[in-house]
C-alpha cells in the first residue's frame, strides 16, 4: 500500500494549484476565444453560403465588374469635369440666347461630396420670356449630355403674357 508523507502531499497539493492556476488563466480564456472565433466563421461561412447560392459567387463579381468597367468611360461623360466650370456655364447662356430667354445663374452654396470623385453642386436658374421658349430651353436641357437634374421648377406669370422659371438644379462634376 502507498503512503504519502505530508511533505509530498503538500508537493502534490502545490503543483495540483499551480495546473489549475495555469488551465484558468491560460486554457479557459484561450479555449473561448477560439470558440468565439469558430462561431463569427461559422457565421460568415452561413452567409458567404447563402450569397454564393444566390449567384453572387467570385466569378459572377468579376465578370460583373469587367462588364461595368466597360461601361465608365461613357459614364464619365456625362459627369463635368472640374475646372470646366466655364463649359457649362456657355452651354447655359448659348442655350437661353438660342431661345430668346432672359437668364440669371447663381451658384447654391449647397455643395457636397457624393464620393471620393463625384462632387454635387447646387445652381439656381432664373429665367425670362414666352412659354414656348421656357419649354424649349427645359426640353434642351433635358438633351444636355451633361448630367444636369432639375430638382425644383417654379412657374411665375410676368406681365403682357411673359413667364418666369426658376429652376433648382444639381451638377455632377468628376474629381
Amino acid at each position: 500500500m502507498l503512503k504519502f508523507n505530508k511533505h509530498e502531499i503538500i508537493k502534490n497539493l502545490i503543483l495540483i494549484g499551480i495546473l489549475i492556476l495555469v488551465v484558468t488563466v491560460f486554457d479557459i480564456p484561450l479555449y473561448q476565444r477560439i470558440n468565439n472565433i469558430y462561431s463569427s466563421l461559422s457565421g460568415e461561412k452561413v452567409l458567404y453560403n447563402s450569397q454564393f447560392r444566390l449567384g453572387n459567387s467570385y466569378e459572377r463579381s468579376l465578370q460583373d465588374f469587367k462588364n461595368y468597367q466597360s461601361l465608365l468611360p461613357a459614364l464619365e461623360q456625362t459627369f463635368l469635369k472640374t475646372g470646366k466650370e466655364l463649359l457649362l456655364i456657355t452651354k447655359l447662356e448659348d442655350l437661353a440666347e438660342q431661345y430668346n430667354l432672359q437668364q440669371n445663374i447663381n451658384l447654391s452654396s449647397d455643395t457636397h461630396q457624393l464620393s471620393e470623385q463625384i462632387m454635387i453642386l447646387g445652381l439656381e436658374i432664373d429665367l425670362a420670356g414666352n412659354y414656348g421658349d421656357l419649354v424649349g430651353y427645359v426640353q434642351e436641357l433635358e438633351k444636355n449630355k451633361f448630367e444636369v437634374n432639375i430638382n425644383s421648377l417654379n412657374i411665375q406669370r410676368g406681365n403682357q403674357g411673359s413667364l418666369s422659371i426658376n429652376l433648382l438644379t444639381n451638377t455632377y462634376w468628376l474629381n
